[in-house]
């Protein structure tokens, strides 16, 4: 809670500053007659404006308890907003959280918060979700990374993150469920993956081997599990087994969203003892 209230003041200082500029830059642009500039300025400044008072008021409502009447599903490391969407679609209250804006909503939108997670989630009493859902960064975490990671700082320092996460989520949430591709996780005191799953499992035709961790709820059932293909390999695999996605900015964000029957079955099956 310190933490936020000192982002809060923070927040508030920029505000401050931001307007004193503003003012100096204004006072030039009258001097110097010119209008269009002195229009942009004012324009952009109250845009700025909008988005830091959104900020700080969404930071006064975590402080202040207020957010406890509509926040009581969380999806913690999702920018897509699959899960998010998913489970308002059922009718139940939940919010995403990650360090990035989401991807399918503008930044005002109240149903996403873009910072830190750990930070998000301990503005809340202990127990207040019915439910977190988090998707880890496995960029370190997982064995595909082993050439380049394996007994890195990077890998033990992403192992020990996770691990307190799973910690913070148990103590905030009744229920409880983390996904990761097969990786390291095993060796952090999470213990081996509940289970794991696999897209054609839930009627994809692909392969991304995938585990949950899960506590205070069941293992995930199959919906619909599809024969392999003749060829040997999926749709998303080579004939040798790897996956055909290549090299890309974007890479990272398509390898880690959510399938849609995969969401569906996590949304359906979880929601009957919420």
């Amino acid at each position: 809670m310190n933490t936020l209230k000192s982002e809060l003041r923070k927040l508030e200082k920029n505000k401050h500053l931001a307007y004193i500029k503003f003012k100096e830059e204004r006072s030039k642009l009258f001097e110097a007659g010119d209008w269009d500039a002195l229009d942009r300025l004012q324009f952009e400044f109250k845009a700025d404006e909008i988005e830091i008072d959104h900020q700080i008021a969404k930071l006064e409502d975590i402080i202040a308890g207020n957010i406890d009447d509509w926040a009581k599903v969380a999806i913690i490391c999702e920018t897509s907003g699959t899960l998010r969407e998913l489970f308002r679609e059922a009718g139940h209250e939940t919010i995403s959280c990650d360090i990035l804006p989401a991807d399918d909503l503008s930044p005002n939108d109240r149903h996403h918060w873009q910072g830190d997670a750990v930070e998000f989630l301990e503005g809340f009493e202990d127990g207040h979700f019915s439910l977190i859902i988090a998707h880890p960064p496995c960029q370190y975490l997982a064995v595909s990374g082993n050439a380049h990671h394996a007994n890195s700082e990077n890998r033990a320092n992403a192992m020990q993150w996770t691990e307190n996460l799973w910690n913070l989520c148990k103590r905030k949430a009744k229920r409880v469920a983390f996904e990761n591709p097969v990786g390291v996780l095993g060796h952090t005191q999470m213990g081996k993956a509940t289970q794991y799953i696999q897209p054609w499992q839930f009627g994809e035709p692909e392969s991304k081997k995938t585990g949950l961790w899960l506590h205070n709820l069941p293992k995930l059932k199959p919906t619909c599990i599809l024969p392999k293909p003749e060829c040997g390999y999926w749709e998303n695999q080579t004939p040798s087994g790897q996956n055909k996605l290549g090299p890309s900015p974007d890479r990272w964000k398509v390898r880690s969203k959510t399938y849609m029957n995969i969401g569906l079955a996590i949304r359906d099956q979880f929601s009957k003892i919420l």
